[in-house]
């Protein structure tokens, strides 16, 4: 271009994410993972003592923004990547002499943080919730054009052969979406809609179990039309 060569890059990092040639995005995943394992271990090093009201404090405000931050995008379909980001999470409430003796389930529930897998797909609800109250729709969503059941913001669902198109965003959360409740999807705003997420999941019985598969969404529509 104007008479210099373009490098040549296997991957580029745009507005703090790391994408690679094959939109796979395990490195970014571990370099976000190293780094909330650096700030939890700088917090370790800090503190001679945790609770549980400091840690929730610390883990929420300094350590799970780097493992959080724009994973609507890269939210991982490999096992490998999930567990290595859960285990950021799994490590780090072991640090809590009240809790480090139960099992990492229990460890959550009593420190009522969920579970990292759930925490993307709130926040995959979320920002589906928000294109859905915008008539625009930014072009990711189309209504159904006839409901017999379920609510009136149930939108088509996509078909995907390959699990890399089966993870993007609008068509990983379609059948999902349209298992909710229609008082759930028809929350009068972003607060409270998150309210009612949390208190019908938690009532699913999904938010503290680190064995549950989000990525099985018939699995997970069916338990929540139940």
């Amino acid at each position: 271009m104007n008479n210099h060569p373009l490098e040549l890059k296997s991957d580029i990092k745009d507005l703090g994410v790391l994408v690679d040639e094959h939109l796979c995005f395990t490195k970014h995943i571990s370099e976000k993972v190293n780094k909330a394992n650096q700030i939890m271990g700088l917090i370790r090093r800090t503190f001679t003592y945790l609770d549980k009201h400091n840690f929730n404090l610390l883990f929420k405000s300094l350590v799970r923004p780097h493992i959080e931050y724009a994973n609507t995008v890269w939210s991982p379909y490999l096992k490998s990547d999930i567990n290595l980001i859960e285990s950021v999470q799994r490590r780090a409430t072991r640090y809590i002499p009240e809790v480090n003796k139960l099992s990492y389930a229990d460890r959550l529930e009593c420190l009522k943080l969920p579970t990292l897998k759930y925490r993307r797909f709130r926040g995959d609800m979320i920002q589906t919730y928000k294109l859905l109250s915008n008539e625009s729709r930014n072009g990711l969503f189309e209504l159904k054009d006839s409901i017999t059941r379920g609510h009136w913001l149930a939108v088509k669902t996509q078909t995907a052969k390959t699990k890399l198109r089966r993870n993007f965003f609008s068509v990983r959360v379609s059948h999902v979406w349209n298992s909710f409740p229609g008082h759930i999807v028809n929350a009068q705003s972003v607060n409270i809609f998150k309210n009612l997420l949390d208190e019908f999941c938690e009532m699913k019985n999904i938010i503290y179990n680190p064995e549950f598969d989000f990525h099985d969404t018939i699995a997970l529509s069916r338990i929540l039309k139940t």
